[in-house]
């Protein structure tokens, strides 16, 4: 499945319109909202290729809108960067491949319980756009852009009054991409994330 930017654009729109319609609100105005940062390991496998990657020490950066005591709104964009020299045996050549990835997810926190001064058990499910662009000194050039869903289990630890810290363990998987150029399989992961949060009250 592939996007144009005119898509990728309407769901960027998508994620952004409720947080702001969510800090509109007066009653949620007298809420926190929840800063943060997670860092992650994931366990990704796609077709007959698995890997695991370490996303330290800053993952992900988040926001988390308080829509009652219980239910919070929580977009979030992760960026990453590679670049790594192949080197074949047989020629003595080598490529250089340069990569960059993002990751704009949309959750919604049910919180199992909503006393912020003891260990909060939580539910994320989330839905989101995955994307990727690679470029090589042969030529070689491609970018991909995936919808993508999950779900996380995790609990909030507080720290002080405004400070607390997070682990989550989680799924998501990103549909095939199957545009004819830089188009990719469907990939599934495993993540333990551990986060820290500010809150603003």
């Amino acid at each position: 499945m592939s996007f144009t930017r005119s898509q990728v654009f309407t769901l960027m729109v998508a994620f952004v319109l409720p947080s702001i319609l969510v800090a509109q609100d007066t009653q949620s105005a007298q809420r926190p909202i929840e800063l943060g940062i997670d860092a992650a390991v994931v366990r990704e496998s796609s077709d007959d290729v698995t890997a695991t990657s370490f996303r330290l020490p800053v993952g992900r950066f988040r926001v988390g809108f308080h829509l009652s005591e219980a239910f919070s709104l929580e977009p979030s964009v992760a960026f990453s960067y590679a670049r790594s020299t192949i080197e074949n045996r047989a020629t003595g050549d080598e490529t250089t491949l340069s990569g960059t990835g993002y990751e704009l997810d949309l959750g919604l926190l049910y919180h199992l319980r909503t006393g912020r001064s003891s260990v909060q058990p939580y539910v994320r499910p989330f839905v989101g756009v995955h994307g990727s662009r690679t470029k090589g000194d042969n030529g070689f050039e491609s970018s991909v852009t995936k919808p993508a869903f999950g779900a996380g289990l995790g609990f909030k630890f507080p720290m002080a009054n405004r400070l607390g810290t997070r682990l989550e363990l989680g799924y998501s998987h990103e549909a095939e991409d199957d545009s004819d150029i830089g188009g990719g399989p469907s990939r599934d992961a495993f993540f333990v994330a551990f986060g820290l949060s500010f809150f603003t009250r």
